[in-house]
């Protein structure tokens, strides 16, 4: 058994229905926290910046002599339930007490510029308040406050002999002295504090380092620094926006142009960013901006939806036809049933997926990206548009495939795409003379230096500037970062740098360390993601709105996160990918499962409208909160949803975490039943996200098999068995696939006829493979079943039958049969299947000599090969395209083509058809004048249809290695060659070799 946490009182494993249980007792706790972090100090002795306010009550000489009691008590309890009342509203907290005198706190957990702004304001109040109560006015008590900002320490003594929560250090000291002065009803601070309003209120110079504040003035001196949104000047990145300007300007002026910055983490691809759009901002210019987000990978679209929610200005409460006015508004001109089709495939507002129930999966999707790209394009036409993509190395794979369709309408639309990721991610866009890359590197030491210095001042010596540099070691936001860091230490006097922190992880929540009350809030949004909503935080720390907006002010004064929109409608984003991790990585473990587990029970309860729109996001925090049923309901339906629109490699993240979610589970019949439909459903992704000899895509038919077999489901089984069968297929492992397929068929399981033709054929028996494919074809109805891989079979009958006419010489039966399996594949509207039949096609085009044919089919399989990431079919077309680029004369960027495509299908690990390939290289370099490259292609061929038995090709092998040999004056050996090929193509009756 394992321990259990505070805020978790019982296993994990335990059974759900404590559900609601838990629910009240992570309220609770997270209630407690949240209350004690807003009166407590730390346990051990701590140093914070922070500013320090003393008031007096300022009480006449005559009280004492001739006052009543009860009216001097009275006078008293009035005068601090004023400061209470003043020091809560504007965030403090009173520490210690005692007849006339209060210290009060400011920013204990707060930015220093925002702290004494507070208590500044919280001083006036306190001020004019107690000049205009009429019970303390009649009495003529008046107040004097002092306020002081510096490094304090606290809780000097340790818990264990704490009497209160009172402070010790200068801004303490010179607290009381400016609060002791002679003048009544004054605020009088101290220079640092001075120092840190600026120009937010008006004042007078009362000594040498003190100043009296007279009033509030209407100008907000540092809007930008209390924002939390100010970035460093723009240092060393001086040829790179050069280089970006420039593209804005050809966008701008001629057409469009993109530009994708890549970079590690913190090295400024944000900044450089900025820097543009601060730049061309004042001028007539459109800008869309998207952003990726970790938790967010494996949901299709979620950037893109989040852009138009913001443009349209929808809610989650509104209706579906609400949801259809408002993006009226935006896609103004579009048709009712376009709008329709947006709300329902877009927003997911359940009632408008009527709209386009007739369409299938992919012509949705296709319609849904044709809606999206000609708003953006209009856009483009009435004025400049800069669309931004931010964090592409967290994008879902439909995004991804958007970006790539939107580079196509470059030519035709005034408009700049940006985008950035870290240098692991890989462009999925063609790469044309309109896209630019620039890699940024970290900065020299130069330039660390100067970036660091612009950032501290003059206040750091030389020395610490160095540190800076050295533990940044170029990163600009690392020195950003530990400079603001050691200038906040500063700003108290005396800190020598030694507590800096050493990495930008422990810089980053001694930030948020400063911010104990709403730390919290912070752990619990950083649970939620790096950006969240009010709503959903609202549900998942349970406090009333009006604190949570408190707590989140602070934390957007501070610069943890930025605001979008008016609170309780705002969203909220971490400012750093980094500050979230850190954060989150950084809190209780027990905390966040059990936080995990609220969100996804709050939002079950309270916003339904999510649960259907995101179960995606719902099954992330099912999963982390070890609500594993949850996790495997929420991440099936989100892989189903996923495998409708063909976003396969999203499907496969969901139902990787479905698995997952279910090898937790107590074993029993209905888990298994549930494993085994998530198991085919993610090998029909697999198979199209990575193919048949992906480890992976192996292993989970293997787990499926035993599963299958298990619960002995009969057509579940039959389902496995095909895809195991393709497995070996793929692998040019005949006998096995063979065995597989005799095995099933004495078992008189159906439709194993075509498997049995399709090996039998490739093994050269041509006779038998007929009679199987033919039995097949008789079997199978163009209407069939469409599910999942059956539909391969449906399209694979026609076009292997083809392909054996074709072999036999029947050349005018062959096209027939292939002209009906390209009609079923279209009628399938199904990629995978579209994608099998176009690369038949092209196999038995290529067979036929069927020229321009085989290359406007290569080319659509390309085409769709790359807006799908099917990299088998893909370098089966790459080596077709490249045969007809050497064919045009193209030389040898051709050939490379042709060997690019051949370590392309090596790298798939497919061994089957390898020989037929190597033969088209073998064409490229006897065109070449490469005889001895094409002699060796030959033999590597040869020797692998030995090993494998896959000779339906050797005769042509044969008679092309003749060819080569001949040319290279070998005439002995090639007579040889064309002697075997005679006597192979009697023997297997492929008369289409014949000569």
């Amino acid at each position: 058994m394992r321990p259990k946490n505070r805020l978790y009182p019982f296993d994990v494993h335990d059974s759900l229905d404590a559900q609601d249980h838990l629910t009240r007792e992570i309220a609770g706790a997270i209630k407690r926290q949240l209350s004690s972090s807003t009166t407590n100090v730390p346990a051990e002795p701590t140093r914070r910046l922070v500013t320090i306010m003393y008031c007096r009550a300022a009480v006449p000489q005559e009280w004492s002599a001739h006052m009543g009691l009860r009216d001097i008590s009275a006078s008293l309890n009035v005068f601090h339930r004023v400061c209470a009342g003043a020091v809560a509203r504007f965030g403090g907290r009173v520490a210690a007490s005692s007849g006339e005198c209060l210290e009060i706190h400011f920013g204990f957990s707060g930015l220093l510029e925002r702290s004494a702004e507070l208590a500044v304001r919280a001083a006036i109040l306190i001020r004019d308040t107690v000049c205009q109560d009429a019970l303390l006015g009649a009495n003529g008590l008046s107040t004097a406050i002092g306020v002081s900002t510096g490094p304090a320490v606290f809780n000097a003594l340790g818990q264990a002999e704490r009497s209160s929560d009172s402070a010790v250090g200068l801004p303490v000291t010179s607290a009381r002295r400016l609060c002791d002065g002679d003048e009544a009803g004054a605020v009088v601070i101290c220079r640092a504090t001075r120092d840190l309003l600026g120009g937010l209120f008006q004042y007078d110079l009362t000594g040498p380092d003190s100043y009296k504040v007279l009033a509030t003035t209407d100008v907000i001196y540092r809007l930008e620094a209390l924002k939390g949104g100010v970035y460093p000047g723009m240092i060393g990145r001086d040829p790179e926006f050069r280089q970006l300007m420039a593209q804005w300007e050809l966008a701008r002026t001629e057409e469009g142009r993109s530009v994708f910055i890549s970079g590690d983490a913190g090295i400024g691809k944000s900044r450089l960013l900025a820097a543009l759009r601060d730049d061309i901002k004042s001028t007539n210019v459109n800008v869309l901006h998207f952003a990726c987000a970790p938790h967010l990978v494996d949901v299709a679209l979620a950037p893109i939806r989040e852009q138009i929610e913001r443009l349209a200005g929808t809610q989650s409460k509104d209706t579906p036809e609400q949801v259809e006015v408002k993006l009226q508004r935006v896609f103004v001109g579009c048709a009712k049933d376009e709008i329709g089709l947006l709300a329902a495939e877009l927003m997911h507002a359940p009632q408008s997926g009527q709209v386009s129930a007739s369409l299938m999966p992919q012509q949705r999707k296709e319609k849904l990206f044709d809606l999206l790209l000609a708003y953006i394009v209009k856009l483009a036409e009435v004025s400049p548009l800069l669309v931004e993509f931010e964090d592409l190395h967290w994008s879902d794979p439909a995004t991804l495939e958007f970006v790539a369709l939107l580079h196509d309408r470059l030519s035709i639309a005034r408009m700049l795409i940006v985008l950035t990721a870290r240098p692991e991610f890989r462009p999925t866009w063609p790469d044309t003379e309109r896209a630019t890359e620039l890699r940024l590197t970290r900065l020299d030491r130069k330039h660390s230096t100067k970036l660091a210095r612009d950032i501290a001042g003059d206040r750091p010596s030389p020395a610490e500037i160095e540190r800076i540099v050295d533990r940044a070691e170029g990163v600009p936001l690392f020195i950003e970062e530990l400079a603001r860091y050691m200038v906040a230490e500063k700003d108290g006097g005396g800190h020598d740098g030694g507590d800096m922190p050493l990495t930008l992880e422990a810089s980053l929540l001694a930030r948020l360390d400063r911010l104990p009350a709403s730390r919290p809030i912070a752990e619990v949004a950083a649970v939620i993601g790096r950006q969240f909503s009010h709503e959903i935080l609202a549900i998942a720390c349970s406090q009333p709105t009006d604190f949570v907006i408190q707590r989140l002010d602070e934390l957007t004064n501070a610069g943890i996160v930025f605001r979008t929109g008016i609170p309780p409608d705002a969203t909220y984003r971490f400012r750093h990918a980094l500050l979230r991790d850190a954060i989150y990585n950084g809190s209780d473990s027990g905390t966040r499962r059990a936080l995990h587990r609220r969100i996804v029970l709050s939002v079950e309860r309270k916003l339904p409208k999510i649960v259907d729109s995101q179960p995606g996001l719902l099954a992330f925090h099912a999963f982390r909160g070890e609500l594993f049923e949850k996790a495997a309901d929420y991440a099936f339906r989100a892989g189903r949803y996923a495998v409708g629109i063909a976003a396969m490699r999203e499907a496969v993240g969901q139902l990787r975490i479905a698995v997952a979610a279910l090898s937790r589970l107590p074993e029993s019949a209905s888990r298994d039943e549930t494993e085994s439909e998530v198991l085919l459903l993610l090998l029909t992704a697999l198979v199209s996200a990575e193919g048949y000899t992906s480890p992976e895509t192996q292993a989970t038919y293997a787990q499926a098999e035993t599963l299958c077999q298990k619960a002995g489901s009969v057509a579940k089984l039959a389902a496995v068995e095909h895809g195991i069968f393709r497995q070996h297929m793929v692998e040019a492992d005949f006998s096995n696939a063979l065995e597989i397929a005799d095995d099933a068929s004495r078992a008189g399981r159906p439709g194993w006829e075509l498997g049995r033709g399709v090996v039998t054929m490739h093994l050269g028996d041509l006779d038998t493979a007929l009679k199987f494919l033919q039995d097949a074809s008789a079997r199978l109805d163009a209407a069939g079943n469409w599910e999942n891989l059956e539909i391969i079979q449906v399209i694979g009958a026609p076009a292997y039958l083809a392909m054996c006419h074709a072999l036999r010489g029947e050349t005018e039966t062959a096209r027939l049969h292939l002209n009906n399996a390209l009609m079923l594949s279209e009628r399938s509207d199904h990629p995978t299947s579209r994608a099998f039949a176009l690369s038949t096609t092209a196999r038995v085009t290529w067979l036929l000599g069927d020229v321009d044919r085989n290359r406007e089919i290569c080319d659509e399989l390309a085409t769709l090969c790359r807006k799908h990431g099917f990299r088998y079919w893909l370098a089966n077309a790459e080596c077709y395209l490249g045969w007809h680029e050497s064919r045009d004369g193209r030389g040898m960027k051709a050939a490379e083509r042709v060997y690019r495509a051949l370590d392309e299908y090596r790298a798939t690990k497919a061994r089957w058809l390898y020989p037929f390939f190597l033969s088209i290289a073998a064409e490229v370099d006897h065109a070449h004048g490469r005889f001895r490259d094409g002699l060796g292609r030959i033999d590597a061929a040869l020797q692998q249809s030995a090993d494998t038995a896959e000779c339906w090709y050797d005769a042509r092998l044969l008679r092309l290695k003749a060819t080569l040999l001949s040319e290279s004056k070998e005439a002995a050996g090639a007579e040889q060659c064309r002697v075997q090929a005679r006597q192979l193509i009697e023997r297997q009756g492929s008369r289409l070799f014949a000569f």
